[in-house]
């Protein structure tokens, strides 16, 4: 497909989303369509033994909180406590988003809201460029992303004096540095961790729900920086949404790749090595699945999951 015919393709896919968006707002659904408990996918182009006996690994015998911390990064939410917005910010470009310090999670994060706007995403392939000189990351070298959303991220950045005030936060109380989002947001999160995490400010990059966004090269360096449990990226059940852009040598898949699963997305597993293993990914039949990660949608920062 070529960039025409995928901006086409984003334009109609926007449109359902609104339509399906203003459906849920009006009549919460309490759990996903999907149940993709008993529809387990295998990859059968993984034949790394490395990658097959670290995938066959249960996740909460290398670490018992790491659900609770992908769940965290979806929601905001716990009984009994609170996070604080140090900031919100909101672009003409469409890029909505808040920075929060999370005292249980120990952290400072910049949230990136999804993109709901009418107006359709450019996928027109373009060099990254944060308006500072990054050497590891080139037009010579293939190092891209789609030119909208580079547009939304750096409309944040611009907007909030290069993460001033998030950055002012981690220096004051020592927490760690996060970034998170979903969908589009998750996307823009991405070229976030890409910025700060290059620069040794971000500790953690978690995003959810994100279709393709990037080129080979930077999902490399992305990787490099962020490695295992500190950057993932989540898909629940069998969610549309992350498919929406196919792989393409301009647009993969990036960190290391998570599956929640289930009725309430309870069920997890990791896929090691490969972020573009199907087994990690569900089948993208599910528009419904799009919005539950953990909580029904506009249930985000409430400890009421709505179940």
């Amino acid at each position: 497909m070529d960039h025409r015919g995928m901006n086409c393709l984003l334009a109609v896919i926007t449109f359902l989303m609104l339509v399906e968006f203003s459906q849920t707002l009006s009549v919460l659904k309490a759990r996903q369509v999907t149940d993709a408990t008993n529809q387990q996918l295998v990859d059968p182009a993984i034949t790394d033994p490395k990658a097959i006996h670290a995938d066959k690994i249960m996740w909460y015998t290398q670490d018992p909180d790491q659900q609770d911390h992908i769940r965290l990064h979806c929601t905001f939410a716990v009984e009994g406590n609170e996070f604080e917005v140090l900031q919100d910010f909101e672009t003409a470009e469409g890029q909505k988003g808040f920075v929060a310090r999370v005292p249980f999670m120990q952290k400072i994060v910049i949230v990136f809201r999804g993109y709901d706007s009418v107006v359709p995403l450019s996928w027109d392939v373009v060099p990254i460029d944060f308006g500072r000189p990054f050497p590891r990351c080139t037009a010579h070298n293939q190092c891209t992303t789609g030119r909208g959303i580079l547009q939304l991220y750096n409309s944040a950045r611009i907007a909030t004096d290069n993460w001033a005030v998030a950055k002012q936060a981690v220096n004051a109380t020592g927490l760690k540095f996060s970034v998170t989002g979903h969908g589009i947001g998750g996307s823009v999160a991405q070229l976030a961790a890409l910025d700060l995490g290059t620069q040794g400010l971000v500790h953690y990059a978690h995003s959810q729900a994100a279709p393709r966004s990037m080129s080979p090269t930077a999902a490399r360096i992305l990787s490099e920086v962020f490695q295992g449990e500190s950057g993932q990226h989540a898909v629940a059940n069998h969610d549309y949404f992350p498919h929406m852009i196919p792989r393409s040598k301009d647009f993969v898949r990036v960190n290391s790749a998570v599956w929640i699963f289930g009725n309430r997305t309870e069920w997890m597993r990791n896929c090691h090595y490969y972020a573009e293993n199907i087994a990690c990914l569900g089948n993208g039949t599910s528009i419904q699945d799009n919005y539950y990660y953990f909580t029904p949608l506009g249930q985000c920062g409430s400890a009421d999951k709505g179940f």
